[in-house]
């Protein structure tokens, strides 16, 4: 972290709750970032995992977890989540409250 604070204006760190209270996570990811660097990272925590940002996108109404709705309905698997970037909706994302974080993030 002390590597990427210094070489970068900006960290930003997106990580997965999987369903665990996202403040908790937060709080959790934080401790691991020395109190002088705070101020150039930014953490996002998904409610579950990076799925459920392509689950809103295309609309897929999430059965468990995104992960798992997206496996049953589309034959998803984990080393094939580059490629569904291109797919995203980034409209219908900029509803979504932890990709609104993001965008955030990035300005």
């Amino acid at each position: 972290m002390r590597a990427a604070t210094d070489y970068y204006e900006k960290v930003i760190i997106v990580v997965d709750a999987h369903g665990h209270r996202p403040a908790a996570v937060n709080k959790q990811v934080a401790q691991h970032i020395p109190v002088q660097r705070r101020k150039s990272v930014c953490i996002v925590v998904l409610d579950h995992e990076i799925e459920e940002w392509i689950c809103f996108s295309l609309g897929l109404r999430i059965q468990g977890s995104p992960y798992r709705t997206m496996k049953q309905r589309m034959g998803y698997k984990k080393h094939r989540l580059p490629s569904y970037a291109e797919k995203l909706n980034i409209a219908t994302l900029d509803k979504y409250p932890s990709f609104k974080l993001f965008l955030d993030a990035l300005k």
